[in-house]
């Protein structure tokens, strides 16, 4: 038996293989991470028979698969991601190859069905078809896999509903079809899944909303954004006690947020930006001490901020131990050797790894998408489009780890908290669109990471700090504040202006000049307005003749 294991190297030119060696046939090859072109050799199937794992991912290899590799039926697991293979999966590859336990063909420029119905792939567990060109509905070939567990076919042109069927995959733990074209509601029978973990149906067209029965006590990742659901926020997942996140963006759940938000006591992400949410934020919400993202933007939110919000960590390294990223299936591989006495001398792990999670967030104005362990160092709270009212709680400068914090496009009041010196880790911070007055503190130049900074359209006044990360800002910061200055402004603080301000006569009012003008205002503004009012009488006809009429009444009583 050959084992080659030549990945990561720099073989270029195309794939050829066509030797038997003395002690057997090829059963594992691995020429990853290299450069090699051309197509895959047609006759692939018929030299290398006993190939139980092949991986010739990220590649530049074109053209089909080859019709041949139907004959390869001891092979366990193909790799070809990340290549430019096109055309469609060919009859005689899907029904030969039933032993096949892993497909991994992200990333090419496949198309055609999803598994065409004669697949005969019934040993399969992981399916990763994402990033092709896959179009039409989802085809019944995938029930020929009843064993399948991870299932992406994300970022096709997949058309139609979720079939009824789906729900017969009950060993489903991944299903990932977000950025597909689906439409329709979200099948009942998906709650014959037991065990699902990841859940991606973002970027489509759903309506209604996840079913009552789903069951969730598994569910880690759930991702909806994008889509058309509608109500409130599905009581179901108040259930879902192991959720890590929960995405719900850009859709049109409306009502409060509700109470049972804090049973979500694992949650890391949580998601509702741009929705229909309304009434204020529960002090529930405060009892989400892990997590680390908080989208509420672009909702209908209203009242003041709970003070209790600096309870939540925002990325403090407590949080640190929350497990993120992926879930592993491992299954031990046992080449199908000709002689048992090799079995015990060659096996090995193939590792076929959950996609990683991966979050949207607006970090210095623009959304950023981050996954995998990068998230583990990733904080921030975006509440701005919203109607929220009164001070800015103090207490939201003890988020010392927050790396990005938005309250813009509120009604927010009063001055900014000093204790906003207090956000070191702080690299975003958009105050912009409020009602704010008073000075911008000092102390803020204490904040090193600071790049994107915002307080336009406020009502603030004063001098701007000019130090540190402040001297990098330009004027878009400050816009829509006539009362600011500052040598970055190019208004001086000691011009004109501000010196007009400062003399104009202060008149107390214990000030006995003060009163006096007070009372003979008050008496000649009173005096104009009865002469006023005596005029309109006599140029008003009707209300002169009824004087007239009202004046001869009382002289004829008088004269009797």
């Amino acid at each position: 038996m050959e084992d080659f294991n030549l990945a990561g190297n720099f073989l270029t030119g195309s794939f050829t293989y066509n030797h038997q060696s003395k002690n057997g046939y090829l059963h594992f090859l691995d020429v990853s991470m290299n450069q090699i072109q051309g197509v895959l050799p047609h006759s692939i199937g018929v030299s290398c028979p006993s190939l139980a794992i092949l991986n010739m991912s990220m590649n530049a290899i074109q053209g089909g698969i080859p019709p041949s590799m139907g004959k390869l039926t001891d092979l366990i697991s193909l790799d070809l991601s990340n290549n430019n293979l096109s055309g469609e999966l060919p009859e005689e590859f899907v029904k030969g190859c039933i032993n096949l336990q892993t497909l991994k063909l992200e990333n090419n420029n496949l198309q055609g069905r999803v598994l065409p119905t004669n697949s005969n792939m019934s040993s399969l567990k992981y399916l990763g078809l994402a990033n092709n060109r896959f179009s039409g509905e989802l085809s019944r070939g995938l029930l020929n896999s009843m064993s399948l567990k991870f299932l992406d076919l994300s970022n096709n042109s997949i058309t139609g509903e979720i079939p009824d069927w789906i729900g017969s995959l009950s060993q489903l733990h991944t299903i990932v079809v977000s950025n597909n074209f689906l439409r329709g509601p979200i099948p009942m029978s998906l709650c014959k899944v037991k065990e699902l973990g990841f859940l991606d149906l973002s970027k489509n067209k759903f309506t209604e909303t996840i079913p009552a029965c789903l069951n969730v006590s598994s569910l880690r990742y759930l991702h909806l954004h994008g889509n058309e659901f509608t109500g409130f926020m599905p009581k179901v997942l108040s259930e879902a006690s192991a959720l890590v996140t929960l995405d719900m963006r850009n859709n049109n759940i409306f009502g409060r947020i509700p109470n049972w938000i804090s049973s979500l006591s694992n949650l890391r992400f949580l998601l509702l930006g741009r929705n229909q949410l309304e009434g204020s934020i529960p002090s529930q919400l405060c009892d989400l001490k892990n997590v680390s993202m908080l989208d509420l933007s672009s909702n209908n939110l209203s009242s003041f901020l709970p003070s209790c919000l600096h309870k939540v960590l925002f990325g403090s390294k407590i949080t640190f131990d929350v497990t993120i990223g992926i879930n592993e299936y491992r299954w031990v591989v046992r080449y199908p050797l000709r002689l048992y006495s090799y079995e015990s001398q060659f096996q090995s792990y193939y590792t076929a790894s959950d996609e990683e999670e991966k979050v949207e967030f607006i970090t210095k104005s623009r959304f950023e998408l981050y996954k995998g362990n990068i998230l583990k160092y990733m904080s921030g709270l975006d509440l701005s489009f919203n109607n929220f009212t009164g001070p800015i709680p103090h207490e939201i400068g003890y988020l010392s780890d927050i790396h990005t914090l938005n309250l813009s496009h509120n009604h927010f009041t009063g001055s900014i908290p000093i204790t906003f010196s207090n956000l070191n880790q702080i690299e975003c911070l958009d105050l912009s669109h409020n009602r704010l007055n008073d000075q911008i503190p000092q102390d803020l130049i204490e904040l090193h990471f600071l790049s994107v900074f915002s307080v336009a359209f406020n009502n603030l006044s004063g001098r701007i700090p000019d130090k540190n990360q402040f001297s990098t800002f330009d004027n878009s910061s400050y816009e829509g504040n006539p009362l600011l200055c500052g040598q970055l402004l190019g208004e001086s603080c000691n011009n004109s202006f501000s010196i007009d301000l400062s003399l104009e006569p202060i008149i107390e009012e214990n000030d006995p000049l003060f009163k006096d003008t007070f009372v003979w205002s008050f008496i000649a503004s009173y005096i104009i307005a009865f002469i006023a009012s005596i005029i309109i009488f006599l140029c008003c006809t009707d209300y002169s003749e009824r004087l007239l009429m009202y004046v001869r009444t009382k002289f004829v009583v008088f004269s009797i």
